[in-house]
Parts: structure tokens; sequence; C-alpha cells
């Protein structure tokens, strides 16, 4: 049970991090006039702690965010879906602080 508690075998913060960011291009390819997307894509940077936006992939703006997203249609946003992958791939909740 300790173990468990000091290693525990399931990270549930890269869970819930990934289908956060998985969600994020779900709704970045919902239909212009859908109120979801309207409130996400008004959302400017720095994004909060917490956002949505938070782990989004590095970006200049919001149409090159949405252009990352791809479109409808699981062919038109393999990139997304790779990133996402990779992101849960590489996930580190606390990196080891590096001085500036």
């Amino acid at each position: 049970m300790r173990d468990e508690r000091v290693t525990p075998s399931f990270d549930i913060i890269k869970e819930l991090r990934t289908r956060r960011l998985r969600w994020l291009g779900h709704i970045l390819r919902m239909d212009k006039d859908r109120l979801l997307r309207k409130t996400v894509v008004s959302m400017e940077k720095p994004y909060p702690e917490g956002s949505i936006l938070m782990d989004a992939p590095k970006h200049d703006s919001m149409t090159d965010l949405i252009a990352l997203a791809g479109g409808h249609g699981p062919e038109n946003h393999q990139g997304w879906t790779g990133m996402v992958s990779e992101f849960n791939e590489h996930f580190i909740e606390f990196p080891e602080y590096v001085p500036a």
C-alpha cells in the first residue's frame, strides 16, 4: 500500500492533462458558431495554469493552433493525435529545476 502511494502505478495528472489536450483538438475542430469554440478561441496569452490551453503546442496565433488541430474527420487531424501521443509519452509533471 505504501509503495503505491510513493510511486503510483497510474499517473492521474498525466492522464487528465493528456485528455484535456485531446479535448482541445476536438474543440478547435468544432463549427465556428459553437459557443465553446468561440470562448476558447477568444482566450489570450499567457494562458493561466489550469486553462484548457496551458499544454497547447507552441503557436503564434489562434489561427495557427486551429490549423494544427486539422479539420473534421480522423484523416484530417492525425498531426494533432500524434502530438497528443508525444505529449503523453514525454510528460513530466515536475521537471527538474534549471536555474536561468
